[in-house]
């Protein structure tokens, strides 16, 4: 290319018909041209050496560095997830322990709770001096005149001063009672009279009476059938 250049000034130069100074101008053509031919030949092999790595190679690889980042976040995510899991599941066996836990207390003093009742009522219906009961007095027929055999035993007749007791206070009717021969002073507003314990009334509830003609009729008229009782022993 240099060559081609120079050769050409020369030719220029000799041409009889030009100035020094066109020659000059001519000169200096040149060498602007030399110029660009240099200039271009650098822009083409730089051209050339950006086009070496292509650019859809490091746009690949940077999408594979993002999948490789988001494959990661992911497992990542993953294993949170399963800890989440874990710890609600040991959170709800926690819970259910404490529940049943629970339970089982109230269950506990429940029960306790119903032995007390129970032990309470059986001592506050047994026979305690100086403790008044208050219910109903009925009265029935005894067993000499028709009547069963009372629970503590014995035939009693129609003017015999007994009482059958309400079963809630009684007890086991198959068996003899702590209440069995025990006087009781019974009254009637400004009425009151004695009897013996000597039955039991199925029927009867808790504080009620049961009586044999003879004693209804010193608290009250057998026609009202029933009378608003308080009694305790005698």
């Amino acid at each position: 290319m240099k060559c081609f250049i120079i050769a050409a000034a020369i030719a220029i130069a000799t041409l009889g018909g030009w100035s020094s100074s066109s020659t000059a101008d001519a000169a200096a053509i040149l060498h602007y041209r030399h110029l660009d031919l240099v200039t271009s030949h650098q822009a083409t092999s730089s051209l050339d050496a950006g086009r070496s790595t292509p650019s859809f190679a490091v746009t690949g690889d940077k999408q594979n560095a993002d999948l490789q980042a988001a494959g990661s976040a992911s497992a990542d995510l993953d294993k949170r997830d399963d800890d989440d899991d874990d710890d609600s599941s040991d959170d709800d066996s926690s819970d259910d322990s404490s529940d049943d836990s629970s339970d089982d207390s109230k269950g506990g003093k429940s029960d306790s709770s119903s032995s007390s009742s129970s032990s309470s009522s059986s001592s506050s219906g047994g026979p305690t001096s100086g403790k008044t009961f208050t219910g109903t007095g009925t009265f029935f027929t005894p067993s000499k005149e028709g009547g069963s055999e009372g629970a503590c035993g014995g035939n009693n007749a129609d003017d015999a001063s007994i009482v059958a007791l309400n079963q809630e206070q009684y007890g086991d009717t198959s068996e003899k009672s702590s209440w069995c021969g025990k006087e009781v002073k019974i009254t009637v507003g400004s009425k009151s009279t004695t009897a013996t314990i000597q039955d039991a009334c199925p029927d009867c509830e808790f504080g009620d009476l049961d009586m044999t003609p003879n004693v209804f009729e010193k608290l009250g008229d057998l026609d009202t059938g029933e009378l608003d009782i308080k009694w305790q022993l005698a």
